[in-house]
């Protein structure tokens, strides 16, 4: 019997990155076996296309296997080479599933230079008797031997065994310049949640209305027809983005002043990758927190806190796919806007939250949820500035915070069949709540600190509704 409040147990796949070392020789030979990958992908889109033209259905995957092992592109082992068949035809089977859903896809076309190199269990990569990781590039070639990787599963917190790993990819990062594992394992400490039906009344419906400075605002029902609404701040993130570009634009104007192929050009080059690099892994690991945080307030909705049983959910986000598309041409925003709608890492964050929490994501228009009055339904002509929301209804008047009201709105046009916004909701029935996308250091929380002290207890208004910040420090 399972306990109340315990979420069933099952098996997902995910993958470590674990940066590692090669010397010269082992990183030549790494690069020449990329190279021989991307070659051999390209062989079977050709013959991919000639078997189009020649018969009207697809080709299986011993078909593709049978055509690559025939190929015989060194220096790849057989096993690597059977993973680049098993990728194609995964690519195919997307490509159909796409277009039968109405999707603008293409079937797999684009010649590559360089591709990961994959190694399979036990074939393609083991572990040696002296406890080194060894990459087989096939027989009577050298083989790459490495320090066993170490690395723990976020989940629980232990260290995960090679016992538990499948298939290593062994990838080149261009910006870094850095070599990198990517190891498949099997965690079996991810708990899925059970999905249900938005228009299902025993569903609980968790809203979220995606932004480009606060990345989520989450709408939560409290079952009293209220709304517990949590809005990530995202300024740290976008300061990160704001200080690579402006290094980056830094060393683009050094590199206009050199002669391409010069000395001082390439290291202005190697100093421009290394940025970008580093705020690659910055905006990664704050689109983790961001997501990991949106899981678990999905997952405390689950919770039915009267009986501890778990409930069904759904989750539905404000669909913004493609908002960052074609903006200059239809002249839909500034130069600034434009630039932070196409640095958005949207599609990051909506990917990581479905691994996260099992639940497939459920797109909801978001057309004037930010325009319209929870309370009235009454629609302001234009968008409201600032974080607050005034509703110019003279005989309502009602103050929200600006992030609240997208949200409480797309869970109101989730909820109904019909797709309409339902009025009812006042400022009082919505408590908001501040959470950072990223940890504040201990040294700046005692910075803060003081200055609250320096300041006194007074507070700067806020929306009505608006709880205090959660990290507002204490006083030392």
């Amino acid at each position: 019997m399972r306990r109340q409040g315990q979420f069933p147990r099952s098996g997902t796949d995910r993958t470590a990155v674990v940066p590692v070392w090669l010397n010269r020789a082992e990183h030549v030979q790494a690069h020449e076996a990329s190279h021989a990958a991307a070659l051999q992908w390209n062989q079977l889109v050709q013959w991919l296309r000639s078997y189009w033209d020649e018969n009207e259905s697809d080709p299986g995957f011993v078909a593709l296997r049978a055509y690559g092992d025939s190929l015989k592109v060194a220096p790849l082992h057989s096993q690597s080479i059977q993973g680049i068949a098993e990728d194609m035809h995964e690519a195919v089977k997307t490509y159909r599933k796409n277009k039968a859903a109405g999707l603008r896809v293409r079937a797999p076309w684009r010649e590559k230079k360089y591709r990961p190199v994959s190694f399979s269990r036990n074939y393609g990569w083991r572990v040696t008797p002296e406890g080194k990781l060894a990459l087989s590039y096939g027989k009577g070639r050298e083989r790459i031997v490495l320090d066993l990787p170490e690395f723990t599963d976020p989940l629980t917190g232990l260290m995960v065994p090679s016992s538990e790993w499948g298939e290593i990819r062994l990838c080149w990062d261009r910006q870094a310049r850095a070599w990198a594992l990517h190891v498949n394992y099997k965690t079996h400490a991810f708990t899925a949640l059970p999905r249900g039906d938005r228009l299902d009344p025993g569903t609980v419906v968790v809203s979220v209305d995606p932004g480009v400075i606060n990345p989520v605002t989450v709408a939560v029902p409290d079952g009293a027809g209220g709304f517990d609404v949590t809005v990530v701040n995202g300024r740290s993130i976008r300061s990160i983005k704001r200080l690579r570009n402006k290094k980056v634009r830094e060393l683009q104007k050094l590199k206009s002043r050199c002669k391409n192929g010069s000395r001082r050009h390439k290291r202005l080059v190697h100093a421009e990758r290394r940025v970008k690099a580093r705020a690659e892994r910055q905006v990664s690991n704050a689109n983790h927190h961001v997501s990991r945080i949106t899981a678990d307030l999905v997952r405390d909705a689950a919770i039915d806190r009267s009986t501890g049983e778990i409930r069904k959910v759904a989750v539905v986000m404000g669909d913004v796919r493609g908002i960052e598309q074609k903006t200059r041409q239809k002249r839909r925003a500034n130069r600034s806007l434009r630039q932070q709608l196409s640095q958005w890492s949207r599609g990051a964050t909506d990917r990581q939250l479905e691994y996260k929490t099992g639940l497939a994501l459920d797109y909801i228009p978001e057309q004037h949820t930010t325009k319209t009055c929870p309370a009235c339904g009454n629609q302001r002509r234009s968008s409201p500035k600032g974080r607050a929301y005034t509703c110019t209804n003279l005989s309502c008047l009602a103050v929200f915070h600006r992030d609240a009201v997208g949200a409480v709105n797309i869970h109101s046009r989730a909820t109904h069949a019909d797709g309409t916004i339902r009025p009812g909701t006042r400022p009082e029935h919505i408590r908001v709540t501040y959470r950072r996308a990223l940890p504040t250091p201990p040294r700046a929380k005692d910075l803060h600190a003081v200055e609250a002290l320096e300041q006194g207890p007074s507070q700067p208004d806020r929306p009505a509704g608006v709880a205090d910040h959660t990290s507002t420090p204490q006083a030392a």
